[in-house]
């Protein structure tokens, strides 16, 4: 039961993130922007999201109660990697951070699967110990390709989740 709950939420988290768009027209860098929405199986409320780029500065921000976050960016250089720690879960205290990466500027979900997907990335077991001890100079070998190729191996371990492996969660 709470795998089937827990799948939900993903597919609904994927859902919206086909519904949502990037930020801004390009004809600025303020108007610039990474987001998404971070999920398990219910929005993550309250979290505070963290944003390494492999250059700028490092962004905060924390989630609504919908589980969306956006932060505007002002000379950071992708690719960046995001950490949500902290908040709650339907109500009851979130203990376990999860991760993301993204290769360009607009959505970036943060969720289970891309807590795994970037721990195959990483090739690393924890993604959070990997996240504390980042250097923003480390990201810049992580490609688009690269995480196609993470999410690839990852949906091939999970076999029977290929519904969610349709599109990049």
């Amino acid at each position: 039961m709470k795998i089937t709950k827990a799948l939900l939420g993903i597919i609904v988290g994927i859902t919206l993130a086909a519904c949502g768009g990037g930020g801004g027209d390009g004809n600025s860098s303020a108007d610039i922007t990474l987001g998404g929405i971070a999920a398990t199986d219910y929005p993550i409320v309250d979290g505070t999201i963290q944003v390494i780029c492999a250059g700028g500065s490092t962004l905060d921000t924390t989630t609504n109660n919908t589980g969306a976050w956006q932060v505007t960016i002002s000379g950071q250089a992708p690719p960046c990697a995001v950490e949500i720690s902290g908040g709650t879960i339907n109500g009851v205290p979130n203990s376990i951070p999860y991760h993301s990466i993204a290769t360009s500027f607009g959505i970036v979900n943060i969720n289970p699967l891309t807590d795994l997907m970037l721990a195959n990335l990483a090739r690393t077991a924890t993604p959070n110990v990997w996240f504390a001890g980042l250097v923003p100079a480390s990201l810049t070998p992580i490609t688009s390709s690269a995480v196609t190729m993470a999410l690839s191996n990852q949906c091939a371990a999970l076999g029977g989740l290929s519904l969610l492996c349709a599109t990049n969660p």
